[in-house]
């Protein structure tokens, strides 16, 4: 069974906001931009009737809009949340472009009031998880303290933390307490990180009990986490943050068995395993990867790059080249081609890539990182 959701290829995403919600199709729309309007009682009566929210916390500068909804209703898809919010506190203002008190206060205040709405007086059976990133997790975090200080009954179940602008000596007393589980990734690559948290990103208020601190310096195919990759939209977070943000837990590798993966979340766990021994993987995962290099779902795809570039597949050097022509080929496919080609560190690809740098200026960052990581590995070009 593939990974398939209407909003997810072809159909662009609707975004909406408090003030225009189209209550006509409000039963199919599941992911909502929160502005500065009230809730109408139509709208009301959406939120109250959904079990299982999802609200999204983003940083001052959070990227396009409309491609962070997308990365947010893929993550609700797959994490089975009736409604997801994009909580896009005050846009324009104080609270987008700077952290600090004057900003993260009323916005944490604002988080506060929308979870209780959310709730209302009849809570039993309702959840919220929160996904927040830099200085979005500032704001989780003065929320929690307002809820204690408040004696409020708002409770998180699962909390994710991306790039946070939280210092290592920030309290979480108040968070721990109102959440049954917190994760916090953090990278070495992370420039924020770097300049805020002396530890490089571990929040230590978090370690034991239901708090869990993970670096991840690169991602499945060794592309380096840098602060904004943490919400970039790919298939490798959609499925690992909609396991957490969904059911508690981090997905782990899955090692290879008789038949085919099934999904998504199967060759996730596939391709996990792979990377930690690449030296012992069965032939018969090897198979995989010229059906997945042509599989119709640039998501099937993607796991098929980084398989390729993980177990040094040289033999589908052309057919990775052939899909960077295709001009269907999505970026953050692309993105995973580049890195799979450095992977194989051959000097016929050298130049290839530094041609690609000007050609294709989207993933010009990724391409510079493999450059860079040949010429330490001394790889040169072939010509």
């Amino acid at each position: 069974m593939k990974f398939s959701h209407p909003c997810a290829r072809r159909a662009a995403i609707v975004l909406l906001s408090w003030a225009c919600l189209n209550l006509a199709n409000a039963a199919t729309l599941h992911t909502w931009v929160l502005s500065s309007q009230p809730l109408s009682e139509e709208q009301l009566s959406t939120l109250s009737a959904s079990s299982r929210l999802l609200i999204m916390v983003p940083g001052v500068s959070s990227g396009d809009l409309s491609k962070q909804c997308a990365f947010l209703e893929q993550i609700r898809a797959l994490s089975g949340h009736d409604l997801a919010i994009f909580f896009d506190r005050q846009p324009g203002t104080l609270s987008r472009r700077m952290v600090s008190p004057a900003a993260t206060g009323p916005a944490a205040q604002n988080l506060v009031t929308l979870c209780r709405t959310f709730l209302g007086s009849a809570a039993e059976g309702k959840t919220i998880d929160l996904l927040a990133h830099s200085s979005g997790t500032v704001v989780v975090n003065k929320a929690a303290e307002i809820i204690v200080a408040d004696g409020s009954s708002v409770r998180f179940r699962n909390i994710l933390l991306l790039g946070t602008a939280l210092s290592s000596r920030e309290p979480l007393d108040a968070l721990i307490t109102v959440s049954t589980r917190i994760l916090n990734l953090h990278s070495m690559y992370d420039k924020v990180n770097r300049s805020i948290n002396d530890s490089l990103g571990v929040l230590p208020a978090l370690e034991g009990g239901a708090g869990r601190n993970i670096r991840m310096d690169r991602s499945l195919s060794g592309r380096l986490v840098r602060h904004p990759v943490f919400i970039a939209s790919n298939p490798e977070s959609w499925i690992a943050y909609a396991a957490w943000l969904g059911e508690g837990r981090w997905p782990g590798p899955r090692p290879p068995v008789d038949e085919c993966p099934r999904d998504l979340a199967e060759l996730h766990g596939l391709a996990l395993w792979v990377q930690r021994q690449p030296d012992t993987t069965p032939r018969e995962v090897h198979k995989l990867i010229p059906g997945l290099l042509t599989d119709p779902d640039p998501a099937m795809k993607y796991y098929g790059v980084v398989l390729a570039g993980l177990l040094d597949e040289d033999a589908h050097a052309a057919a990775l080249k052939l899909l960077l022509e295709d001009e269907d080929t999505p970026v953050y496919v692309r993105k995973e081609i580049y890195q799979a080609l450095g992977n194989l560190r051959d000097g016929r690809h050298v130049d290839y890539l530094r041609h690609a740098r000007e050609r294709d200026p989207e993933c010009g960052e990724e391409i510079r990182d493999v450059l860079r990581e040949l010429k330490r590995q001394r790889v040169d070009p072939v010509r």
